[in-house]
């Protein structure tokens, strides 16, 4: 149930901070030079400033997108939340159909392979992990059996949710 429960709440960190980098590019481009840099109020969103400074000099789109996508010392980048998704998910493999494992998989490659080379278009990349993440859910809610495994999936899913709602409401 743990297992299950840290997967599904890794898998929907994960597309969450695609969602924040991409409103934030998006809102970066249309927002006057003059006004608040939104780059920095990301990090304190997901309340890692302290290991973002750590590791970072400013807050700016390229660096917030590294550590927030792919650095690996951070243990809630998206990268670092799809391979121990994908470590709960080898766990607890025989409560998961096939199709939910190799979806997962897919999602951690198109990361972690991203991760090794600059990206041309963050928004289309974002887009990207916003579309695998909502197949891997639609995957793991159609092909798993709805006995309690199923429902701390959904507890996982929906209390990260909550989690980063009251993050940003704060």
């Amino acid at each position: 149930a743990e297992s299950i429960y840290w997967m599904s709440r890794q898998v929907e960190r994960a597309e969450n901070l695609a969602r924040f980098l991409e409103v934030t590019h998006n809102l970066a481009l249309d927002q006057p030079a003059h006004l608040v840099d939104p780059w920095e109020s990301l990090i304190q969103v997901t309340a890692d400033k302290e290991l973002f400074e750590e590791n970072y000099r400013s807050y700016n789109a390229e660096t917030i997108t590294q550590f927030l996508a792919f650095d690996e010392s951070n243990p809630n980048s998206m990268l670092s939340s799809l391979r121990q998704a994908r470590e709960n998910a080898r766990g607890v493999r025989e409560s998961l159909s096939s199709e939910s494992f190799e979806q997962l998989n897919v999602f951690f490659h198109f990361v972690n392979d991203a991760s090794r080379q600059p990206l041309d278009s963050p928004t289309n990349y974002l887009d990207e992990v916003r579309r695998i993440a909502i197949q891997w859910t639609g995957v793991l809610e159609s092909t798993m059996s709805h006995n309690i495994g199923w429902h701390f999936a959904n507890a996982g899913r929906l209390i990260e949710r909550a989690d980063k709602t009251s993050r940003i409401l704060d």
